[in-house]
């Protein structure tokens, strides 16, 4: 993984929602089954509007509104998260 600012970082997908019951990665509950986790998913569209699912088995919890992954072998996500942000949302 990149040593980089998590803030400026487009390896992190901060937490974003417009709904006040929004659950944060700090529920004990989302940061089991994330940690848990043998294999996820990046999901994503490409610029040109195809879809790009990258597996990902280092997928972690960095802190309430961050997730973190290796960047191994993945330029066509490493663009796609450069280009939009990730948003997470439950329920979506």
């Amino acid at each position: 993984m990149t040593n980089t600012n998590v803030n400026n970082s487009p390896l992190f997908g901060q937490v974003k929602s417009g709904r006040s019951t929004a659950m944060k990665l700090s529920d004990p509950d989302i940061r089991e089954v994330v940690e848990k986790a043998t294999l996820s998913f990046a999901a994503m569209v490409c610029a040109d509007g195809s879809p790009n699912l990258s597996p990902k088995g280092s997928m972690r919890v960095y802190d309430e509104s961050h997730l973190a992954f290796m960047d191994i072998a993945s330029p066509d996500t490493m663009a796609n998260l450069r280009r939009d942000p990730p948003r997470w949302a439950p329920g979506l």
